[in-house]
């Protein structure tokens, strides 16, 4: 573990924006965005800063595409609410080499010890003003392989507390070390290639503590081969665990209907209609190795879809099927039995 400052120079030197190189006469199809989630019993938070290359743009050093991304659900059963919108680039402010990034009246940035998230909707349906403090050690992974050639890499701090408030159809919940996730994703690849992935981050308490999971898998688009998977977990009273590739068997267990399903932007779900989704209901992780092994399943519940149109080809759409759900965990590690439940936010990526 590391203390706070060795943690600040992590989060530092490896969260900085990248920016496109495209903007200096290098390849074009750069993406890049900052996610952060908020999980409680009452509230459901996704906000994402998400910078793209306009792959469409006749001119070879094109602006960057910003948008903002902001869902949230709360505990009264009308399932996920929110947008996607997009800047102009006079209303961008991005400094590269830091974390420092304002869309419109929206802005995230790191101060050296947390993280702050001012983001709301143009709207007025959803408003959130954050501060998250990093609770355990970052992570980096870099050139994960998309496909035949693409390269995604990513940091992620898998547990923060966030204190603050959030503002749904008007209505306020404060926030005080509620259960946190951000993570900053980066890479040159195309939408509609030949990849998808699967992602999961879960949170929750156990008679020991709090425990979190993030679970990974990116494979080709037709998820008959894995290029790379993973489960790290955050443990009370120990340090993390990392789970690689062959060390975590996923099965699927069901096939999830949902009734109702978010769909955004506006225009794409017009040109996409109907809610399907090919989701298991199920999500089940077993992951073993050495002394240690955990099991995670998740059940998934809400439905929101962001759709983008392909890249790599001039018909079809990408979906981004984000769940709300629960999970439950058990672990047992050098002899020690833990277990527990919690929330979780399921993220299936579909060609």
């Amino acid at each position: 573990m590391l203390d706070r400052q060795s943690r600040a120079a992590a989060i530092r030197g490896h969260d900085h924006l990248r920016r496109s190189p495209r903007r200096f006469g290098g390849p074009g199809g750069f993406k890049e965005w900052h996610h952060v989630l908020v999980e409680t019993d009452e509230l459901s938070l996704l906000v994402n800063f998400n910078l793209t290359d306009d792959m469409w743009s006749p001119r070879p050093a094109a602006d960057e595409v910003a948008r903002l991304i902001v869902l949230a659900r709360v505990a009264d059963d009308r399932g996920w609410r929110g947008e996607a919108e997009r800047f102009a680039p006079a209303d961008v402010a991005v400094a590269a080499g830091g974390v420092d990034a304002t869309f419109g009246a929206s802005r995230l940035r790191f101060d050296g010890e947390r993280y702050h998230v001012a983001a709301a909707l143009r709207s007025g349906a959803i408003a959130a003003d954050l501060a998250l403090r990093p609770a355990v050690d970052p992570c980096v992974f870099t050139n994960q392989r998309l496909g035949s050639a693409s390269l995604l890499s990513w940091f992620l701090v898998p547990r923060l507390t966030a204190t603050g408030a959030v503002t749904v159809d008007g209505r306020t919940l404060e926030l005080r070390d509620a259960p946190a996730y951000h993570d900053h994703n980066w890479g040159h690849y195309l939408w509609g290639d030949d990849f998808v992935w699967e992602w999961a981050w879960a949170c929750g308490s156990c008679p020991e503590g709090p425990w979190s999971a993030v679970f990974w898998r990116l494979a080709d688009r037709h998820r008959r081969r894995a290029t790379s998977s993973g489960l790290l977990v955050e443990l009370p009273g120990g340090p993390p665990l990392r789970f690689l590739d062959d060390e975590v068997r996923v099965t699927g267990h069901g096939l999830h209907r949902p009734s109702r399903a978010l769909r955004l932007p506006a225009v794409m779900a017009l040109l996409c209609p109907g809610t399907h989704c090919d989701a298991p209901e199920t999500i089940v992780l077993e992951a073993a190795r050495g002394g240690a092994g955990v099991d995670l399943r998740f059940s998934l519940g809400d439905l929101a879809q962001i759709i983008v149109p392909n890249e790599a080809d001039d018909d079809g759409a990408t979906t981004l099927n984000e769940f709300s759900g629960r999970c439950r965990m058990s672990a047992a590690v050098d002899g020690r039995a833990l277990a527990g439940e919690g929330r979780c936010v399921v993220e299936l990526l579909r060609a």
